[in-house]
């Protein structure tokens, strides 16, 4: 609750205290009725990125905007079907447990099954994903992400082999994200891999262009108990960049469960000069290796992202 004293009257907003008001909400309205969705004017709302789902909103619909979402990847093959243009393995539900945790109604559900396929400029592999290119994480940015997170049924792996992403910040040009959630063994891990991002004609086809990472360093954090059948929330406050200024904090629930200053979040980019990084964009959803041969399925909360601690809800505790 705001911390002011009761006053008896209120005093009269001032003039121009009354002009910014009006142009804070004309800016909410024009954004809202050019847009369609909660992607409002950082000024109105202090938030660069709010999504809201609708009953209305169904499934996903592939290559196409998604409930404020700049484009889906569905799968197209295998058990995986489209109707009318709808995918059976990605898009909006009702909430399956509301609680104090995620409120909201209304949420992202994202599945696969053995056989799915997606193809997304010829790289095939099983995944269905929201993504949000509208809003990159460039070199000084601070960025705040968050969301809840429930999975089921979800079977887990021990297998170094088998793995399945669940939230990845994509390189606008490389192809291993340089962060990414994991669902391992029943815990959840916070994957960071760095490295330079190299093109190079395909061995496959001399005319299509490969990407590989050279000199590669990985790192994996625990960020605790993976929510089988439950909520959980995480808030990711990211400094976005390719040399030691960058920094990473974690809050679960709540509570702070990783904060590690002078860090390094951005892969480099070799093709456009030495040091140069490579921007990054959210996707969330499930993409897993090629082997499993069983269904998983995450549900999310509607996402936040916000370049302010009080917009994404990261408290001071």
């Amino acid at each position: 609750m705001p911390r002011h004293a009761a006053t008896p009257e209120a005093s009269p907003a001032s003039p121009r205290r009354r002009r910014t008001r009006l142009a804070l909400l004309a800016a909410a309205v024009v954004a809202v009725a050019s847009g369609g969705s909660a992607l409002v004017a950082s000024a109105a709302t202090e938030r660069l990125f709010s999504p809201r789902y609708h009953s209305t909103d169904g499934a996903a619909t592939p290559n196409k905007p998604f409930a404020g979402w700049t484009g889906a990847q569905v799968p197209t093959s295998g058990n995986a079907t489209l109707t009318n243009g709808k995918s059976n393995r990605l898009g909006v539900v009702a909430n399956p447990k509301r609680n104090r945790i995620e409120k909201a109604r209304y949420v992202l559900r994202a599945e696969l099954q053995q056989g799915d396929v997606t193809n997304t400029g010829g790289l095939k592999r099983p995944r269905a994903e929201v993504l949000h290119t509208a809003d990159k994480g460039n070199p000084g940015d601070l960025r705040y992400y968050a969301f809840s997170l429930r999975l089921g049924p979800f079977p887990m792996s021990t297998n170094g082999k088998l793995w399945t992403i669940v939230t990845q910040w994509k390189g606008e040009n490389g192809g291993e994200p340089p962060m990414a959630i994991q669902v391992y063994n029943g815990r959840l891990k916070l994957v960071r891999v760095m490295g330079s991002v190299q093109k190079y004609k395909c061995a496959s086809n001399p005319k299509d262009t490969c990407t590989k990472l050279a000199g590669a360093t990985r790192n994996e954090w625990d960020l605790g108990k993976a929510p089988v059948n439950k909520w959980t929330r995480f808030v990711f406050q990211i400094r976005w960049s390719q040399g030691p200024d960058g920094r990473l904090c974690v809050r679960r629930d709540g509570h702070t469960i990783k904060c590690i200053k002078r860090l390094r979040t951005l892969q480099v980019y070799t093709p456009d000069g030495p040091g140069a990084a490579d921007p990054v964009f959210l996707k969330q959803g499930l993409y897993r290796s090629d082997d499993w041969t069983v269904q998983q399925v995450a549900y999310f909360g509607p996402m936040v992202i916000a370049d302010n601690a009080r917009s994404a809800g990261w408290s001071k505790r």
